[in-house]
């Protein structure tokens, strides 16, 4: 699932020029938490981490749970098919790269 060694550019249709920072809503989007996590961690979560992380969170686990829970929530997340950080609405709307 994960990749390594590769950039994820802003999509080619992507509306803004800058990027911008997903505005915070009462129950956090999906692109609002994976800036939070990326933005606060660089370069310490892989890709598979950051979605089991995100999917935690928005089961209402903090970060401690997650960590205890993480096999769990991961079969739990890729028992179907996953979108790849490539079709995130942080690379699609928010005009971001993830390396």
């Amino acid at each position: 699932m994960s990749c390594t060694e590769a950039f994820i550019r802003t999509a080619e249709d992507c509306r803004v020029v800058t990027a911008e920072v997903p505005p915070a809503r009462a129950q956090p989007t999906v692109a609002e938490l994976q800036h939070r996590l990326l933005s606060s961690r660089p370069y310490e979560l892989t890709e598979e981490q950051l979605h089991v992380r995100v999917h935690g969170l928005r089961k209402g686990f903090d970060e401690q749970a997650i960590g205890a829970s993480y096999d769990e929530l991961r079969a739990e997340l890729y028992a179907k098919p996953q979108a790849c950080l490539r079709a995130s609405s942080l690379t699609k709307r928010y005009g971001y790269g993830a390396h």
